[in-house]
């Protein structure tokens, strides 16, 4: 159950970075 608890921490930190990492692309697209 911990280890389960933790891979879905995981997974949530892995989305919101995707996110991030698309929403600076996506500004750095617009910035040129």
């Amino acid at each position: 159950m911990f280890l389960r608890c933790e891979q879905l921490q995981a997974q949530m930190v892995y989305g919101a970075f995707k996110d991030l990492a698309n929403k600076s692309a996506r500004d750095i697209q617009e910035d040129i």
